[in-house]
């Protein structure tokens, strides 16, 4: 290592820095579109939308409104993200949450396509944050 590569900003330059396991870059990205979901499962629960909306809001999981699962699930979600540096059962439960969203989104896709027959905005800006 020569003497020019000790704290130079070109020694950085192409590196990630590490914060708990992922880039800040990853991390940055993972807050923004938890956050954002949210955002877009309240507008969901609170039916600010179209006649599409109208008819994906119909559908319950767990005995629970579409809209107010996501509220429910990003909650979650957003609490795991927090945690998961500091716990290893939160990096676990968050792992666990980016998979079972995934699947449920794909699921929710289908639903929309051939059950509901309607494209719901705010659901697929949902699929496209997970």
């Amino acid at each position: 290592m020569s003497v020019t590569d000790i704290g130079s900003p070109m020694s950085t330059l192409g590196r990630s820095i590490k914060y708990g396991g992922s880039s800040m870059k990853t991390e940055g990205v993972l807050w923004i579109g938890s956050i954002a979901g949210l955002i877009v499962s309240v507008m969901s629960a609170l039916n600010i939308c179209n006649t599409a909306c109208s008819e994906a809001a119909l559908y319950t999981f767990l005995g629970l409104e579409i809209g107010w699962f996501g509220v429910l699930f990003f909650s979650a979600f957003v609490g795991a993200l927090a945690l998961r540096s500091r716990f290893a059962l939160a990096e676990k439960v968050f792992t666990l949450l980016v998979w079972a969203a995934a699947g449920a989104e794909m699921r929710f896709i289908w639903l929309q396509k051939y059950v509901i027959g309607k494209w719901c905005p705010l659901c697929l800006t949902i699929v496209a944050l997970v």
